[in-house]
């Protein structure tokens, strides 16, 4: 499903698609950037290897992006600029410029990050003419609001590690990701709840639908900072990471999705959890009744390391219940997932070169 265009945006710049179809186009999708958008800018339009266009959906932003944005426009023909009339969040901006691209690839990089040296010719090289491969990402530097290295999150390793890890929760940088434009177009929908986490829902989707590659180099540098969704409401973005990962394996068990369902759950368990002890509990038990045992102790391991330990007898009883197949549960209670991440012995990410 495409959206169609808002009817209160603005205008396009330029209007028209350029002739000569550019092999890649990066998308980015902003709100209140300025501080960040010409780095971002500069990292795109300097990369070398295909012909590439930035197309840059602004999500009504209040402070000076908009100008930036025009300045780039005005500079370099690559550069085309949707100004939303409102703020349409990641899916529906990236839905929105969907409807105006004509390249068979389109690369994710939010406004405040940047893109490494090579990082779009790297993943043309591993995309190819195979279109079993429908996305790839990579290893991601971590900055912080000045651009200083900081320590990295629990992120995938590897393309089998994104698979294992992408069973409970997002293991890689949306911002590294480069996608097949025909399948990000048949599966970009509007998400039922208006923040973030899209980024997961695809990943989720794309792996059911075939490969999804990992490189080791860095492809971009994600900038962590105060304003971010992700960091002003780590709750909620637990909370609906949480239903769309319980949805993915409802669908791989041939269920129905239920992903209305869960995404009310998501409101009623946010709006009563204190921590995210309280959502990890609430998860398990919504898990467990789902008929999703690895699930279930997923989220009670989590729980009880942060002090649930009224979900000990939920762990004995998934257990139990799953007594002839243990052995596919024990990895997760010891915390298997770490074997599959970047992680030092003490379970910290490792630093990307």
């Amino acid at each position: 499903m495409v959206l169609p265009r808002p009817a209160s945006a603005g205008a396009i710049l330029p209007v028209d698609v350029t002739p000569n179809t550019p092999a890649i186009t990066v998308v980015s999708v902003v709100r209140n950037q300025a501080r960040w958008i010409d780095g971002c800018a500069e990292s795109v339009l300097t990369q070398e290897g295909p012909p590439l266009e930035w197309f840059v959906v602004d999500n009504a932003s209040e402070d000076d992006t908009r100008e930036h944005l025009k300045a780039w426009a005005a500079r370099d023909g690559r550069v085309r600029v949707h100004f939303a009339g409102e703020n349409l969040k990641q899916m529906n901006g990236l839905a929105c410029a969907l409807q105006f691209i004509q390249s068979p690839f389109i690369a994710i990089l939010d406004g405040d990050d940047q893109a490494l040296p090579h990082r779009l010719a790297r993943s043309l090289d591993w995309l190819g003419g195979n279109t079993r491969r429908l996305a790839v990402y990579g290893n991601a530097r971590f900055i912080d609001e000045t651009g200083c290295m900081i320590a990295p999150w629990f992120i995938a390793r590897d393309a089998g590690a994104l698979r294992r890890m992408a069973e409970f929760t997002m293991p890689a940088i949306h911002s590294t990701s480069t996608w097949r434009a025909d399948w990000l177009r048949a599966n970009t929908l509007p998400m039922l709840l208006d923040i973030m986490v899209y980024d997961y829902f695809l990943l989720t989707r794309a792996l059911e639908d075939g490969e999804v590659g990992w490189l080791p180099e860095a492809l971009a540098a994600y900038r962590v900072h105060a304003a971010s969704e992700s960091q002003r409401y780590p709750k909620r973005q637990l909370a609906v990471g949480m239903a769309v990962s319980m949805a993915a394996a409802r669908r791989r068990a041939g269920e129905p999705a239920k992903l209305e369902e869960l995404t009310e759950w998501t409101r009623e368990a946010d709006a009563r959890a204190r921590s995210a002890a309280d959502l990890y509990a609430a998860a398990a038990h919504r898990a467990r009744a789902e008929s999703l045992p690895r699930h279930a102790l997923y989220y009670a391991r989590r729980g009880v390391r942060r002090g649930q330990w009224n979900l000990l007898p939920l762990i004995c009883r998934i257990l139990w219940d799953a007594r002839d197949g243990r052995h596919r549960l024990w990895p997760i209670l010891r915390g298997g997932l770490l074997a599959a991440a970047r992680v030092d012995g003490q379970g910290r990410s490792l630093p990307v070169a």
